[in-house]
């Protein structure tokens, strides 16, 4: 249930956007529901086309509080309290169930203020991690505007606000194209470990995608070929040092008699010295 939101203004007409000074108010959410279906590797590619006849329901808590259909072009309009926290569903035969979760901020006007943006947040996500092969939904450059109690337009320099949009596939699928991306870049560098590393990561975010599976046979591949490559490179350097030893041969010493050797031995008989003098 919408909250009374009090609008400050000053004295001058100048700066009195809306008139009224206090009013029940109302974001007037607008988008299309659009169908993506994906090509990903170390990029994302992506075809979109529009869904007619998705449903889209809006919940507090538990609560429905309404519901609505797209039209022939996905277009679907959906009115959103002012204050709260909310759940946006979106649904249509085939495809995965998109969840929003949406957090409506009133805004004082401050005194002055020329500038006025309602504050809307989305964060969606499927809670599955696979892409359908039939597409995935989404919502296609939501904008929101004013309305009061009578769901009257209120019109603030004629401007549509755009939402603040956090997509929660969108941040899985830059995660899953990154880890790709240096995946091939290691493999690039032959570092064929860390590759493997950074497709297993890709493989994990969607593992119905054929891309980082495919790179993981190379990564393992190429570990083979550096460990049989290791292999024979230890078996070279073993043959190389066998090949350099050398057998050690005795040295033949012939004996040195010491010429300079005094007689008067004493009667004993004088050895030869060997290697010279002693």
């Amino acid at each position: 249930m919408a909250k009374n939101i009090f609008i400050k203004f000053v004295l001058t007409l100048a700066f009195i956007p809306f008139g009224l000074s206090a009013q029940k108010l109302v974001y007037k959410l607008t988008s299309k529901v659009e169908v993506r279906n994906w090509k990903l590797n170390t990029k994302a590619y992506k075809e979109v086309t529009y869904l007619e006849g998705a449903s889209i329901e809006l919940f507090e808590g538990d609560k429905l509080l309404s519901k609505t259909t797209s039209d022939k072009d996905g277009n679907f309009e959906v009115n959103l309290p002012s204050t709260g926290n909310y759940t946006i569903l979106i649904s249509g035969a085939g495809y995965n169930t998109r969840k929003f979760s949406v957090k409506c901020n009133s805004i004082i006007i401050k005194n002055g203020e020329s500038n006025f943006i309602p504050s809307v947040d989305l964060i969606g996500f499927c809670g599955l991690k696979e892409i359908a092969s039939t597409g995935d939904l989404g919502l296609s450059h939501p904008t929101v505007q004013m309305a009061d109690e009578k769901n009257e337009v209120l019109k603030y320099n004629g401007l549509n606000f755009p939402v603040n949009m956090v997509d929660g596939d969108v941040k899985m699928i830059q995660k899953f194209c990154t880890c790709n991306k240096l995946g091939e870049i290691a493999m690039q560098n032959k570092n064929y470990e860390m590759a493997r590393t950074y497709f297993l990561m890709a493989s994990n975010v969607f593992n119905k995608e054929e891309y980082p599976k495919e790179q993981i046979k190379r990564a393992e591949e190429g570990l083979k070929q550096q460990m049989f490559a290791e292999k024979d490179k230890m078996r070279s350097k073993s043959k190389a040092v066998a090949s350099t030893k050398q057998v050690k041969t005795p040295i033949n010493v012939t004996p040195q008699y010491n010429t300079n050797q005094k007689s008067g031995s004493g009667g004993h008989k004088v050895l030869p010295v060997l290697g010279g003098k002693k």
